[in-house]
């Protein structure tokens, strides 16, 4: 099917997609105000505005826009339905905006790198704003590769919010089926219609040209971002002809739209499977091969399967591999021999590779001959590249009732989070009569002084859950009221390799419960240090405030207060040291055991004679700190730090009492 026997397609359809995609969108009412949330605006940086979907039939005044890109850098797009590509915002700016703005309807489109989108989304829907979720196939699909490091973090960020939204669409009826099944909730089809503009000039293309020939599935997150790239370096030369293939059906957000308005590049839309490939390929003097910088390494998409590398080999021709370094394909082809391998996002090398190609047959020879060899060593044993394996069918999420019944239990109230510094002792701890308290570890220690209980405890500490788990089981045997945490499981830090189970360790109590952990805070993201939902699990903490923290904000508190959080400690010249170096800290050993009355914490019994703990890394909590603050900030919590003394600076400061209750000092 033809460029233009597409377009007539698409033209005779329009109507019944408009039909369609407005029976899905929120009805907004005259003066109704939407809030688009969506990535794949900020994922177009080469001078490409898109219309967006939701916001194509609405006035200026009636719609805003917030994406992010890969580095969760946020944008503002003012008029989401004047192709505009917006400006560069921080937090601060961007939620200045949204609160100017005052939306009466969110439209949340799900994508890759949306996790600061997922705080957004929680904050007004926490305030009454009806939240609409929109999700594609084959985003939704690939979710298990878009965050490696993080498992299925995103993904059940997805399936959480897909619970907690007033309206869920889907780009095909298969998937919205699938959805409603998993969710236990209504799921309606989505048929959505791209209006696109360019701004871009146009240029006259040489008779001598490079043709260039790419299949696709032209999405962003499988390829689509680079392949714009690619787009628009042969829109600006004039030698090179770019030819792609896309299949006409099921896809829920086609770049196609945009791809056509480049000069110098044809889409084809083809119904059914990739039948016809290896003649499409023939006809072209190089192949390009596509994966999103976005998604990272060690990522392949539905383009880094056999069935699709099997026929780009096979053709013979050189392949133009573009996308990120370490990324299994890339490096695959890389290796062949038969690839020039982009692997920054430079439209600039791209035109370089056209270039080369198009001058020098004899290195099209060598690259051609090259992926011929590749392919005929791939017929006799295949890569054991582990992303090419066949995915397997998404299991069905566990029932997570126990934090879905958490999940915003305390909404817009205040929570205290007591740590166990020695300011404690200076502390007038009976304010904290009436409140909901989050301990941890061996806040038990100060039953004897005080009244109140904690309303929630959790331990994370390996050496702590493995040392002293009959406390905390003794803990929640005589508080039944309070709800332990903790992860389902956590490594030792001790070199052995060795994995703390807790629920192995503490039994069948009826209050305890148990999240998943998603590995480590990362080294500069704070959407990867922080998580705002239990149900997709609980990062691993520089401190074990830092997990009472995120339990608070999975509660829907929108004010923490930090009490005992002196985030101060020496280690006394008697103890004993053993175990790994500490990162950062090559001069120390990771595992301290104490010979002497412990002066870090409210009790000399804390971590007193015979206790093991570890190297505080007191630089690395101030870390998490920080990371922490700048989520629960996008999430809407407050938090003031009412230690006494201390040297956590990352918050403000102020007394217990006020900060208990501020609207005393106001008044």
């Amino acid at each position: 099917m033809t460029l233009r026997t597409a377009a007539r397609g698409l033209a005779s359809r329009a109507r019944d997609r408009v039909v369609a995609a407005r029976s899905a969108r929120p009805q907004a009412q005259p003066g109704t105000r939407i809030l688009v949330l969506d990535p794949r605006l900020g994922a177009s940086r080469h001078a490409i505005g898109v219309v967006h979907r939701w916001a194509s039939d609405l006035d200026a005044d009636q719609s805003l826009a917030i994406t992010c890109d890969g580095d969760w850098a946020l944008r503002i797009v003012d008029d989401p339905a004047s192709a505009a590509r917006g400006r560069a915002a921080s937090v601060d700016e961007a939620l200045e905006a949204v609160e100017r703005f005052a939306p009466h309807l969110v439209v949340f489109h799900a994508g890759p790198n949306t996790t600061p989108l997922f705080a957004l989304a929680t904050r007004l829907h926490r305030r009454g704003v009806p939240v609409t979720l929109a999700i594609e196939t084959l985003w939704y699909e690939s979710l298990r590769d878009t965050w490696p490091d993080r498992h299925n973090h995103q993904r059940d960020q997805v399936d959480a919010l897909g619970r907690d939204a007033a309206r869920v669409v889907a780009s095909s009826p298969a998937l919205a089926e699938e959805l409603a099944s998993r969710w236990g909730r209504p799921v309606e089809r989505w048929s959505p219609s791209s209006a696109v503009t360019r701004s871009a000039k146009a240029s006259t293309k040489s008779d001598t040209l490079l043709r260039v020939a790419a299949a696709s599935t032209v999405e962003f997150g499988t390829g689509g971002s680079s392949l714009l790239m690619a787009a628009a370096a042969a829109h600006a030369d004039p030698t090179t002809h770019l030819a792609v293939r896309t299949p006409a059906a099921g896809l829920g957000h086609s770049l196609s739209d945009i791809l056509e308005t480049f000069d110098g590049v044809d889409v084809t839309q083809i119904d059914g499977d990739s039948g016809g490939i290896e003649a499409f390929y023939a006809h072209a003097d190089a192949l390009l091969f596509c994966q999103d910088f976005a998604v990272g390494r060690g990522h392949t998409d539905l383009l880094g399967h056999p069935a699709a590398l099997g026929p780009l080999l096979d053709a013979g021709r050189p392949i133009i591999a573009v996308g990120p370094a370490g990324n299994d394909a890339i490096e695959y082809l890389r290796s062949t021999g038969a690839a020039l391998v982009v692997d920054t996002a430079e439209p600039a090398r791209l035109n370089w590779c056209y270039d080369a190609l198009r001058t020098q047959p004899e290195y099209r020879t060598k690259l051609g001959a090259a992926a011929r060899r590749a392919a005929t060593d791939r017929a006799v044993e295949q890569p054991t590249v582990g992303s090419f394996a066949t995915r397997s069918n998404t299991p069905p999420v566990s029932d997570d009732s126990t934090f879905g019944r958490l999940r915003d239990r305390h909404l817009a109230t205040t929570a205290v989070v007591v740590g166990n510094g020695p300011s404690l002792n200076e502390t007038d701890l009976d304010l904290l009569d009436d409140q909901i308290v989050l301990g941890s570890n061996a806040i038990h220690l100060l039953f004897d002084r005080v009244a109140w209980r904690p309303t929630y405890y959790c331990a994370v500490d390996p050496l702590y859950l493995h040392e002293r788990h009959e406390d905390i089981a003794s803990l929640l045997e005589t508080n039944p009221t309070t709800t332990g945490i903790f992860p389902a499981r956590v490594p030792m830090h001790d070199g052995s390799a060795r994995t703390i189970e807790p629920p192995e360790l503490l039994g069948n109590l009826p209050n305890a419960h148990f999240v998943e952990p998603l590995g480590e805070m990362s080294a500069t993201s704070p959407f990867g240090s922080f998580s705002t939902d239990l149900r997709a699990g609980m990062v691993q903490p520089a401190t074990v405030t830092i997990a009472l923290m995120q339990i608070a904000a999975h509660l829907g508190v929108d004010r923490i207060v930090l009490v005992g959080c002196d985030t101060s400690y020496t280690i006394p010249a008697s103890a004993k040291t053993s175990g790994p170096p500490v990162p950062g800290h090559e001069d120390a050993q990771l595992i301290i055991t104490s010979t002497d009355d412990d002066p870090n914490h409210f009790s000399p019994d804390y971590f007193g004679r015979g206790r093991t703990w570890h190297h505080p890394r007191v630089d690395n909590m101030i870390r998490h700190y920080a990371l922490a603050r700048d989520v629960l900030h996008m999430l809407g919590v407050d938090v003031i730090n009412a230690t006494a003394g201390g040297n956590l600076e990352v918050f403000p400061r102020a007394a217990l009492a006020d900060a208990l209750h501020p609207t005393d000092e106001a008044s």
